[in-house]
C-alpha cells in the first residue's frame, strides 16, 4: 500500500495555470474517473469533473493537486519562479486546513543566533489558534542554548511563550551553523498577532525568580517534574505530537546557596498494565546547573521529546513510565560560608504514567 501511495502522488498533476512554450508541450487525454481515497474506515471522493478533470498521459492518470489536497483536508499554495525560489515554481503543501498566516514574516533574536520564518498557525477542534511550526536557520553555535518564542503585550495583559521548540532531528543530528530546518512548537495565539512575537535565545539551564514559592516547606532544595504539553487528564499523549516536560530545581530557603555538581536524568520506560517500569527505551542527561542559586529562585529546563528511543526508532503505542532519576541527596553551602551541608533531596514528583496513542 505504501508503494502505491508514493507512485500515486508522483503522478499527480498541478492545477496551476502556467505559460507553456511549444518545446514543453505534451499531448494528454481526458480520463473520466471516479477517484476514491480510503483512509482506515473513511472513504473520501475527489471531485474529478470540470476543471478538475483527470487526464491520461503516457498511461498514467494525473489528478489536479488542489482537488486532491482539498479532499484530504490539506492546503496547497503556489509561488511563481523568482530568485527567492531558485527560479523554480514553488509549491507548498501543508498538513491540515490552515496555511501559514504570514510566510513573509522573518523573526530574529537580538544576538543573531537564529532566523525564523514560514510560521504556521492552526486551529484545534475547539477553535483555539496555535502557532505550531516554521523554518529555522541556525546562524551561531547553539550549544548550551534554548530557543523560546515569546509574545508580550503589557497594556492588554496578554502574554504567552512557547511550551517548547523542537528542531527537526535535533536529538540525533545536532543543529549546526548554516543549517536550515523545520521546527515544531506550541504557542497560544488567540487574538494575538504573529508580528508581535519575539525570539529569545537563552541558556538551557535558566534561572528565574520563583515568586510563588512556598518557603514554609522546610526543604532548602526541591525538584519539580511535570509534563508541559500534549497531556490530557486521563494520562494520554499523542504519538504524532512533540511531548515536552519541565524540570525545575527550586531554592525555597532564605539564603543564596551554591549546589555542588549533581546529575538529573530524564528517562522513559516501557511499562506494564499498571504503569510499572519495565524496559528503558530513552534516557537524556540534563545539563548541569552551576553557580549561585538565589533565595526564592529556581533553575528550569525544558525537555522536548519526539517519542524516539535511544536506539533511534520511534516508540509504539502503549503504556510508558516517565521518570526523573536524581541522587538521593545534594550537597550545598550557603553563600558566604564554607560549611558543606548534605541534605536529602526531595522530588515533588519523581514520575508518572502515560499512555501513548
Amino acid at each position: 500500500m505504501r508503494k502505491y501511495i508514493i507512485g500515486f502522488m508522483i503522478g499527480i498533476a498541478l492545477s496551476i495555470s502556467t505559460v507553456v512554450f511549444a518545446a514543453n508541450t505534451i499531448q494528454a487525454y481526458l480520463f473520466p474517473s471516479r477517484v476514491l481515497f480510503h483512509i482506515n474506515d473513511t472513504v473520501k471522493e475527489i471531485d474529478g469533473s470540470g476543471d478538475n478533470a483527470v487526464i491520461n498521459y503516457n498511461n498514467k492518470a494525473y489528478i489536479p493537486l488542489r482537488a486532491f489536497t482539498d479532499a484530504m483536508g490539506a492546503t496547497v499554495t503556489f509561488s511563481p519562479s523568482s530568485s527567492i525560489t531558485s527560479y523554480l515554481n514553488k509549491i507548498d503543501i501543508y498538513e491540515g486546513p490552515a496555511a501559514p498566516i504570514n510566510t513573509g514574516l522573518t523573526l530574529k533574536d537580538s544576538e543573531g543566533y537564529v532566523t525564523i520564518s514560514n510560521l504556521k498557525v492552526v486551529k484545534d477542534k475547539n477553535g483555539n489558534e496555535f502557532l505550531t511550526s516554521g523554518t529555522i536557520q541556525i546562524n551561531k553555535d547553539l550549544t548550551g542554548k534554548t530557543i523560546e518564542l515569546n509574545y508580550s503585550a503589557i497594556k492588554e495583559n496578554n502574554t504567552a511563550a512557547s511550551l517548547f521548540m523542537y528542531i527537526l532531528n535535533e536529538d540525533i543530528d545536532k543543529p549546526e551553523p548554516g543549517d536550515i530546518r523545520p521546527f515544531k512548537t506550541s504557542v497560544g495565539m488567540n487574538d494575538r498577532k504573529l508580528e508581535s512575537l519575539s525570539v529569545i535565545v537563552h541558556d538551557t539551564v535558566k534561572q528565574y525568580p520563583y515568586t510563588e514559592l512556598d518557603t514554609n516547606w522546610g526543604d532548602p532544595v526541591a525538584i519539580y517534574f511535570a509534563p508541559r504539553s500534549n497531556f490530557v487528564n486521563n494520562g494520554q499523549m499523542s504519538l504524532t505530537e512533540i511531548s515536552s516536560f519541565s524540570i525545575a530545581v527550586a531554592n525555597s530557603s532564605a539564603n543564596n546557596i551554591i549546589i555542588q555538581p549533581y546529575d538529573l536524568t530524564f528517562e522513559v520506560y516501557k511499562a506494564d498494565a499498571n504503569y510499572q517500569q519495565q524496559e528503558l527505551v530513552y534516557s537524556y542527561k540534563l545539563p548541569r546547573a552551576t553557580g549561585t542559586l538565589g533565595k526564592s529562585a529556581g533553575y528550569s529546563v525544558i525537555v522536548p521529546w519526539n517519542q524516539r528511543g535511544t536506539n533511534g526508532k520511534f516508540i509504539t503505542a502503549g503504556k510508558y513510565a516517565i521518570r526523573l532519576k536524581a541522587p538521593a541527596s545534594l550537597q550545598y553551602f550557603k553563600e558566604g560560608s564554607n560549611d558543606i551541608i548534605n541534605y536529602p533531596l526531595y522530588l515533588r514528583t519523581s514520575g508518572f504514567g502515560v499512555e501513548f496513542k
